[in-house]
């Protein structure tokens, strides 16, 4: 997948989120790590952190929930005494490694993925994809049968003469 599809892909499924919630999951991925012993793409947080962290935030379970269900993030705990981990996913972006490419531009501009994503602004990554043209669609007809609808004017409102008494 293209970096810019992934991208987009990315950007539209965390439009679907609540604000709040982009920024939890921003604030995640800015507090997240490599698995220990592995310099891979992949990051997590530490569960227990999360909840120290997050126990006075109102309903931040709730905010686990979502982003367990949406696919932002995934919950493990191989034994029972170590803490669970929540793995950090970009979904929208299929099997490309977006998530590590996100990881290493973020590091290297100091930009805060919690700022981010709950503002929408993408605009670090470059200028959005040029609008697709409806020739390239295949909608070339119907596109020119829309620019040949006429819509009617508005009529101006006119003025209307004050009435005479006794007229």
């Amino acid at each position: 997948m293209e970096a810019q599809a992934a991208l987009d892909g990315f950007i539209d499924e965390l439009a679907r989120l609540p604000r709040m919630t982009r920024e939890f999951f921003g604030w995640m991925v800015d507090e997240s790590e490599h698995p220990r012993g592995f310099d891979t793409g992949s990051r997590e947080v530490n569960a227990d952190y999360v909840d120290a962290k997050c126990r006075a935030m109102p309903n931040y379970l709730a905010e686990i929930r979502l982003l367990t269900a949406r696919g932002f993030i995934d919950y493990d705990r191989d034994e029972s005494h170590l803490s669970g981990k929540f793995h950090i996913l970009f979904p929208g972006t299929g099997r490309s490694n977006f998530g590590e490419a996100f990881t290493y531009f973020r590091e290297a501009t100091g930009l805060k993925a919690a700022t981010v994503f709950s503002t929408m602004n993408f605009s670090p990554f470059g200028p959005p994809p040029p609008p697709v043209k409806a020739a390239e669609l295949g909608t070339d007809k119907v596109a020119s049968e829309v620019a040949k609808v006429k819509l009617p004017r508005r009529p101006s409102k006119a003025v209307a003469s004050p009435r005479t008494r006794g007229a």
